[in-house]
């Protein structure tokens, strides 16, 4: 995933923590190169993984955009991805008394974090960052109880321990956190457009933001969320 599950004290962490779970599929590059130009849904040629078993999703490319809140803190996410998502942006933006806007940027090369309000942003390039198990991880934990419509697209729900999450093809459309039987964090698709064409420019890092890349063991741990 791009950034790891674990606790995270202040209400805006919680509320990235909630977006990272439910997009939990959305995760960081693959270890391997990526196989020749396979066929795109119209008719052309794009590059990408040219098997089943490599494609992180069995749809092309999708945007999705969320809404969630937690602790009262109140967020949005747009997720991008094209090329079975061999390629994937996710803008994050949370409010509450420290705004936060977040931008992360992966392909089979690397990975790039950037804070949207101080213009900085980390590239990690592999093997720093390996192929996401994707959410099957999550799911092998729970159990399947049934099916239901969110954002037009239905989904399979699924409860694992915790969490309640609907799945549309790999994709939690949405995610409810859970404790002592009350939900406490929530996050839900709005819109799904899928197999769209989305142009180059979203999955290129911003020109105005410095980019730092860590080369020393201490800064790639630190990058990677181990504090």
């Amino acid at each position: 995933m791009e950034m790891k599950i674990r606790t995270i004290r202040s209400g805006c962490g919680k509320a990235l923590l909630l977006f990272s779970i439910a997009f939990a599929g959305c995760g960081g590059p693959t270890e391997k190169a990526q196989s020749p130009p396979d066929c795109a849904t119209d008719g052309g040629k794009r590059d990408g993984p040219q098997t089943t078993a490599d494609r992180q999703y069995p749809i092309e490319s999708c945007i999705i955009e969320y809404t969630g809140e937690v602790g009262g803190v109140r967020g949005t996410e747009v997720v991008y991805f094209d090329k079975w998502g061999a390629r994937r942006r996710v803008t994050r933006t949370m409010g509450g008394s420290k705004r936060i806007e977040t931008l992360t940027i992966s392909d089979q090369d690397s990975m790039t974090q950037i804070d949207l309000l101080a213009k900085t942003g980390t590239r990690l390039k592999a093997p720093y960052v390996g192929r996401d198990p994707g959410i099957e991880v999550l799911l092998a934990a729970g159990e399947k109880v049934g099916t239901e419509i969110v954002a037009g697209s239905k989904c399979d729900k699924w409860k694992i321990p915790g969490a309640t999450l609907w799945v549309w093809n790999s994709i939690p459309l949405k995610t409810q956190i859970e404790k002592d039987g009350k939900v406490t964090a929530i996050q839900i698709a709005v819109d799904v457009k899928e197999n769209v064409s989305i142009p180059d420019e979203k999955f290129q890092v911003p020109l105005d933001i410095k980019i730092a890349e860590p080369t020393k063991p201490k800064q790639i741990l630190k990058a990677l969320g181990y504090h």
